[in-house]
């Protein structure tokens, strides 16, 4: 459930975030149907944008290989399998939002 999302987040900036990306979405027809999990846990959205974003943007972590450095700032191994998760949940969940 989508409402499980707010549960990350105790200030109001990653509130407002996840509520921008979440209208946005529904705006475009693309609503977010299911929570995004990783390592069966919530994946922080606004982290994950953050991290991204203080890198450059994703065309800049995906052109110098840094999508490693993502996942280990995040906490999580960085693993092929990891980092592929990651990508693809950041371009299902965050890409549109970043393009904005």
């Amino acid at each position: 459930k989508v409402d499980h999302l707010y549960k990350l987040y105790n200030n109001k900036k990653q509130k407002a975030f996840l509520d921008e990306l979440l209208s946005l979405r529904q705006a475009q027809g693309n609503p977010v149907e299911r929570v995004p999990i990783m390592n069966k846990q919530l994946l922080d959205l606004y982290n994950l944008y953050k991290y991204v974003k203080d890198l450059g943007g994703s065309t800049e972590v995906t052109e110098k290989k840094l999508w490693k450095e993502v996942a280990t700032s995040m906490g999580f191994e960085s693993s092929v399998m990891i980092i592929n998760a990651l990508f693809t949940h950041y371009v299902h969940y965050i890409l549109p939002y970043e393009c904005k």
